[in-house]
């Protein structure tokens, strides 16, 4: 007799019935708290003023303003919307009207001195240029000039040079026939000087001509310096004018608005205080909060 395992059927498994009541359980328990922290109007009365305070003094270093401008809006942005969040019934229709016209005010005069700003800064950044373009050109003309003065010169001494060589010749030559004797013939026909006197008169002529090249000289360095003169002369005047122009934007240039901010937090305080009392003559919007 041949023995044969039974063989057995598919087992499903059972959803166990505790764990499915326990996380039904635990879905039923799960549930947020939240607590309201009840607003307490003096603490946020107060924290507005400290921050409009702060705003209405606080200086900009140094220029361009206009990333200064548009953070230190955006601060008064902020300010102005937590209160209104924390406080809405204290941020009542007139409280927005006053301060929405005091930030477009504000934000447009703002703007007004950004654009200004920026066109100052155009003109300051093309004076500038121009003044770099006329210092150049007077550092080109001083190496134009010593150039000048060094070719005159350079030129002079290689004449001076060549003349004196050939002075210098000539008085050898001149020496020479000083030492040897004449002829008979020579001193028959009475021409033992001819050599000499002639041998003088060519290097005096020499002389001169030297003389004459120095002096060639002297006039052709005095044309290079009234030259010279003459033209760093208008280059001097317009730099002069470029640097004047220069100063008098900058002395005139965009300042931090800060009186004209501080005004305007001023008057933002005084709108926040507004609507704190007539908060304070309703009641029930206050408690209604």
């Amino acid at each position: 007799m041949t023995y044969e395992p039974r063989s057995r059927g598919i087992r499903f498994r059972r959803t166990s019935t505790k764990k499915a009541s326990r996380e039904k359980k635990n879905e039923k328990e799960t549930y947020v708290y939240e607590e309201r922290t009840p607003v307490d109007p003096e603490q946020v009365y107060a924290k507005v003023v400290n921050s409009l305070e702060h705003l209405g003094s606080q200086r900009f270093a140094l220029p361009p303003f206009a990333e200064h401008f548009k953070r230190w809006t955006t601060d008064l942005d902020s300010v102005l919307e937590e209160f209104s969040t924390t406080m809405p019934q204290a941020a009542d229709e007139e409280f927005k009207q006053a301060t929405t016209k005091l930030l477009g005010d504000l934000k447009g005069e703002l703007d007004k001195r950004i654009d200004a700003e920026k066109r100052v800064g155009s003109e300051l950044s093309d004076l500038q240029h121009q003044l770099s373009a006329c210092e150049l050109e007077i550092t080109q003309l001083e190496q134009e000039q010593r150039k000048r003065k060094e070719d005159v010169k350079r030129g002079y001494e290689k004449s001076k040079r060549q003349l004196q060589s050939e002075i210098a010749a000539l008085d050898r030559h001149r020496n020479a026939l000083l030492k040897r004797k004449p002829s008979f013939l020579e001193r028959l026909l009475g021409k033992s000087n001819t050599g000499l006197e002639e041998s003088a008169s060519k290097a005096q002529s020499k002389r001169d001509n030297l003389a004459g090249k120095e002096k060639g000289m002297q006039h052709q360095l005095d044309g290079v310096k009234s030259d010279y003169a003459t033209k760093r002369k208008g280059l001097d005047e317009r730099a002069s004018m470029l640097r004047d122009k220069l100063a008098g934007l900058k002395s005139a240039s965009i300042d931090d608005a800060l009186e004209m901010r501080k005004s305007v937090c001023q008057s933002i305080r005084d709108a926040v205080n507004s609507s704190r009392e007539r908060l304070n003559a309703n009641p029930k919007e206050e408690n209604a909060q």
